[in-house]
């Protein structure tokens, strides 16, 4: 898996070659696992970690619904509630996958 460094953090690098090889959504969210990660569906935005990708889903780990993120370069989103477990998400409903700084921010408590 190819990544470059930024900040204190590693985000996954989807420009790479190999990375260029995967033409379909889940082929590249397997490039995310273990990774935190953004997701807007339907105007409303999940962070968590990528535990696994299937081929019509991808599911998140200690999920989170952000009500308002902020700028893309905050530290932590503006407002999100705790989902207290991990959410599958249908990959039909994803609208953007992305890695904001707000993305990192500790998915504790």
């Amino acid at each position: 898996m190819a990544k470059v460094k930024t900040f204190n953090f590693d985000r996954v690098n989807i420009e790479t070659e190999t990375a260029k090889g995967h033409q379909y959504i889940g082929d590249q969210l397997k490039l995310y696992l273990g990774q935190p990660i953004a997701v807007l569906c339907a105007r409303f935005n999940y962070r968590g970690i990528v535990s696994s990708v299937g081929v019509d889903h991808v599911v998140l780990a200690k999920a989170r619904a952000v009500e308002s993120s902020g700028a893309s370069n905050q530290e932590f989103p503006t407002a999100e509630d705790t989902i207290g477990g991990s959410v599958v998400i249908s990959l039909n409903a994803v609208e953007l996958i992305y890695q904001p700084n707000w993305a990192y921010a500790s998915l504790e408590g």
